[in-house]
C-alpha cells in the first residue's frame, strides 16, 4: 500500500472529526480549530512519506 498505516490512522480520525461536527463549522471556533489541528496533522505526515519516496 502506497499510504503509511500512521497517514491511514490520521486520515481516519480527520473523516470521524469531520463527520461528527461539519454542521457547527461555522458557528463554532473550537471546532474549525480541530479541523484544521486534524487536517494538518494529515499534511504533515502526507509530506513525510512524500520527502522519504523522494
Amino acid at each position: 500500500m502506497f499510504i503509511s498505516p500512521e497517514c491511514e490512522e490520521a486520515s481516519e480520525e480527520l473523516k470521524r472529526v469531520w463527520t461528527e461536527s461539519w454542521h457547527k463549522i461555522d458557528k463554532d471556533q473550537k471546532v474549525a480549530n480541530r479541523l484544521i489541528v486534524k487536517i494538518d496533522k494529515v499534511k504533515s505526515i502526507t509530506r513525510d512519506v512524500l520527502k522519504v519516496l523522494y
